[in-house]
């Protein structure tokens, strides 16, 4: 009798299966799609036949739950965001290597997280991001009814990750900067490139590598204006070039490395068709760059650690002890604040008067 229902109930499912592959034959049809393959139903099939259902909120654990934040943050096109999410996941991992519900997070989890930081993480500020992407995947949980409130790990934290702090200063003499273009190097070497590319931050007002890294030919660059959206904040840049700058645009423009995607910098290429991937690419890169300047800020003896990061900060100082406007200054560094958004409104950065002073300056 078992055999019997067991091949009713195989009949069953095959003819279930025939309908489908008849309706999608049928649908191809429909659509105009003539190269329908057999591996194409079979796959269309399949995916219809896989039971679709989401795992109770109960048993849904952090690093899962994570992995599924992190997926729709690269959809939506957010690839920095998600980079933030997979440190703190990452780092969670050295602590406590078992993913575990969030419910089963205990006031030692969270104490033995803290420790970590505070013996590793030199920085506050650091520590405060850390812990800020880690409170936010709670909030983001308890949302979406993972867990209750009372689990959440700000009550057994001591660090406020919320209250300010000061930044570290990344500032280098001018000097440095002069020593730097003075250098004699390979012209076809890599080190020589990142020197244009970090002379290039530092001349179109402390660029962020990222935004530079995606600038496009003919679209951000026409003539001498340079226009782009800063990628962290969404804000617009249209300013003036100065000649320096230009120069090493077009040192760019006929260097033997090409990008095949349109972009100035040589970067990016085809092969890195998605988000994720530019951003992949992106932190490689930028990587590459600084270990060059790490190199040559011994060539040039600079008792500080020269980044792409200095770049925003050099200038601004420069500019300061030239006195210039103090909106200007706030406009090189990109303040954020209400008061500074302000300032932004403005229009310093599409005033040519400014490109003017820097050239007198810098």
């Amino acid at each position: 009798m078992k055999a019997i229902h067991n091949i009713r109930r195989f009949k069953i499912r095959a003819n279930v299966l025939k309908d489908e592959v008849k309706f999608e034959i049928r649908k191809a049809l429909e659509n105009g799609d003539d190269f329908l393959t057999l591996s194409d139903i079979k796959k269309k099939v399949k995916s219809k036949s896989k039971p679709q259902y989401e795992k109770p909120a109960a048993r849904k654990k952090f690093h899962e739950f994570t992995q599924q934040v992190i997926e729709e943050c690269f959809e939506d096109d957010r690839p920095g965001i998600a980079s933030v999410f997979v440190s703190c996941r990452n780092s969670l991992k050295k602590v406590i290597k078992a993913d575990k519900t969030f419910t089963a997070f205990t006031k030692e989890d969270f104490q033995a997280y803290e420790r970590f930081f505070k013996k590793t993480v030199p920085e506050d500020s650091s520590i405060s991001v850390y812990l800020r992407t880690f409170y936010r995947i709670w909030n983001l949980a308890q949302k979406k009814k993972l867990c209750p409130e009372k689990y959440h790990p700000k009550f057994h934290i001591e660090f406020k990750p919320y209250r300010k702090f000061p930044s570290k200063k990344r500032i280098i003499e001018k000097k440095y900067i002069d020593a730097l273009l003075d250098l004699k190097l390979d012209p076809l070497s890599r080190h020589n490139r990142s020197r244009h590319l970090f002379l290039l931050l530092y001349y179109t007002r402390g660029m962020e590598f990222c935004d530079a890294a995606l600038l496009k030919k003919g679209e951000n660059w026409i003539g001498n204006r340079l226009r782009y959206r800063r990628q962290k904040t969404g804000r617009k840049y249209d300013f003036k070039l100065r000649p320096k700058a230009v120069a090493i645009l077009k040192y760019f423009e006929s260097y033997p490395l090409q990008s095949d995607a349109g972009y100035i910098l040589p970067y990016i290429t085809t092969k890195h068709h998605n988000a994720k991937k530019i951003k992949q690419r992106i932190i490689s890169a930028l990587r590459d760059v600084n270990e060059d300047l790490f190199d040559m800020e011994k060539m040039i003896q600079c008792p500080k650690h020269i980044t792409t990061k200095v770049a925003k900060h050099a200038i601004a100082s420069h500019l300061l002890k030239e006195r210039v406007d103090m909106k200007l200054i706030q406009e090189a560094f990109g303040h954020e604040t209400e008061e500074q958004a302000r300032i932004y409104t403005e229009a310093l950065d599409i005033d040519d008067e400014v490109a003017d002073t820097l050239e007198a300056v810098i």
